[in-house]
């Protein structure tokens, strides 16, 4: 994993700054993934949809920070330096930054609610709706990954995979594979098996992961599992 530069972020809603650490290359050697579509990758980390402000503590899109500075850790990252006072000029620059911003907080984590709230009143359309109601899904199902926490959804999350559903279905830029595996976390396992069994039918025009992975999804079904689990693929 190569670092990026750090942002200092502005949030719109209040004088507060934070600090963003960006990622310029990464790989997913090592990466692991979940039947929710969620990956963890040590060298790649996922980007963040969805922050809250330290300050006021509003939720905010991050896209939505104004960029009002930036700098680097390693003056070796900084491009187009040739010549030495090119090189020492950036260096002192960038070491007086460094010192400027060194206080400055990190924006906060959302919970899973918070996606469910910003997708129902802050959504600009059905698309942003979706990929919120997608996220908020897999943060609530970050606590019970490792089998640690296998407590049941509760009302919001239920309501939400509901709503996703509903968006979701028909869908062409949506995993079908994804709609098969809500139907099997709300314990639909005639409607999961049924998905399945059609994109099973359908093999040649669904890609090959999905290929591969539909036998994993299917042996859970039939086994009535309904936590989210890590993906095991015939490959």
């Amino acid at each position: 994993m190569t670092p990026g530069p750090t942002l200092v972020l502005q949030c719109p809603n209040c004088p507060t700054q934070v600090s963003h650490m960006t990622t310029a290359s990464g790989n997913t050697f090592g990466a692991t993934f979940y039947t929710d579509g969620q990956r963890f990758a040590p060298m790649m980390p996922s980007p963040k949809y969805l922050v809250r402000c330290p300050g006021c503590r509003t939720v905010h899109r991050l896209k939505d920070l104004e960029e009002v500075d930036s700098y680097h850790w390693y003056v070796a990252e900084l491009p187009g330096l040739r010549s030495v006072d090119e090189k020492k000029k950036a260096r002192e620059l960038n070491e007086a930054k460094q010192a400027k911003y060194e206080d400055l907080p990190r924006y906060e984590l959302v919970q899973a609610k918070d996606y469910f709230e910003f997708a129902s009143s802050h959504a600009k359309d059905k698309k942003e709706e979706l990929y919120l109601r997608t996220l908020g899904w897999r943060a609530g199902n970050d606590s019970r990954r490792k089998g640690v926490d296998t407590l049941d959804f509760d009302m919001l999350e239920v309501d939400n995979l509901r709503r996703l559903l509903h968006l979701a279905e028909g869908n062409k830029d949506f995993p079908q594979i994804l709609v098969a595996e809500i139907y099997r976390e709300l314990g639909l396992f005639h409607e999961a098996e049924a998905v399945l069994n059609q994109m099973s039918q359908a093999a040649d025009s669904i890609s090959e992961f999905e290929r591969e992975s539909l036998p994993f999804y299917l042996s859970l079904v039939q086994k009535k599992v309904t936590a989210v689990q890590e993906l095991v693929t015939s490959n």
